[in-house]
């Protein structure tokens, strides 16, 4: 009886397939990067193209080129595909043991979290259509109310995303699974409210939950995740992928995404967010007593 491969080994001998398939015809270059995955697989998964150009001492043009050579629609589909078999085996504390022991290896490798962070934010601003910037600052300004749910590491983009909204339109609330009540008032929202959730799991969740019921209820419906196929991206009218590679799960995408959806809010309701900046500024100053937004041309406060 012949034995059933693990996913590790499953997805490690496609990688190998195609790279041994075309490995006849790369160029010498490419060849050491072929080399370098076939020795390197799990740490492939974490590394930028730019990480990896460095590491075997080509061009991130060539990386790119060779993702290409092995029949992916680039290097940032490669990377995903042999990410997805490491995300079925590897929990967090195995990630962090790993990254560590990189890290043991140079001194100044902690700036690769650096490194990856900015190359989750420009890949995640190069695949954002502007239109759907637009279209998610226009859907909550004509919300009469907006939810904002996300729970564990997830509430940092979300627990931003309220505080401003707030901030600006005066009309948002943190869904949180709290006394247990969230269904009690949904269930009185409908077409002309907004619900944006933010998850970045692939099991059921509160967030899918209240997304699920959000839509039940014929509210509108905003998705930040990030894979296209995740559970909660079958709930949105609108979905916004961040890429998230890190060590840890990395959440500096979703932030930059969350400060240009409230830029995009700002500039459709430039008088009524002054005004409402104003009071707030206006009431720390009298119930906190301390100085709030001090840097110059702020309009909100922290």
């Amino acid at each position: 009886m012949t034995r059933r491969r693990s996913a590790r080994e499953t997805g490690k001998s496609e990688l190998e397939a195609r790279i041994r398939q075309a490995y006849p015809r790369l160029s010498p270059a490419k060849k050491k990067i072929a080399e370098w995955m076939l020795q390197n697989t799990d740490e492939s998964a974490f590394y930028s193209a730019v990480m990896i150009a460095r590491e075997v001492g080509v061009s991130e043009s060539v990386v790119t080129r060779f993702s290409l050579d092995l029949g992916y629609s680039g290097f940032r589909e490669l990377q995903e595909a042999n990410q997805h078999i490491l995300r079925g085996r590897l929990k967090v504390v195995d990630r962090l043991r790993h990254s560590l022991a990189q890290d043991s290896q140079a001194a100044n490798d902690g700036l690769r979290v650096f490194e990856q962070d900015i190359q989750n934010i420009r890949e995640t601003m190069a695949n954002v259509p502007r239109a759907d910037l637009d279209r998610a600052a226009e859907m909550i300004v004509k919300a009469d109310r907006i939810g904002v749910v996300g729970l564990r590491s997830a509430v940092a983009p979300v627990l931003v995303l309220y505080t401003f909204l707030n901030e600006i339109l005066g009309n948002a609330r943190l869904i949180t699974p709290g006394l247990g009540d969230v269904f009690d008032y949904l269930r009185f929202w409908g077409p002309k409210d907004l619900v944006i959730g933010a998850s970045f799991l692939m099991s059921r969740n509160f967030t899918l939950d209240v997304m699920s019921f959000a839509k039940e209820r014929n509210c509108k419906t905003i998705a930040v995740t990030d894979n296209l196929v995740a559970p909660i991206a079958q709930t949105a009218d609108l979905t916004f992928v961040v890429r998230t590679q890190g060590v840890f799960i990395s959440y500096s995408a979703a932030m930059a995404l969350v400060d240009a959806v409230l830029y995009k809010v700002t500039t459709k309701v430039k008088d009524k967010s002054l005004d409402l900046a104003t009071e707030t500024e206006t009431l720390l100053k009298t119930y906190f007593g301390s100085r709030a937004g001090t840097g110059k041309n702020r309009t909100t406060v922290e």
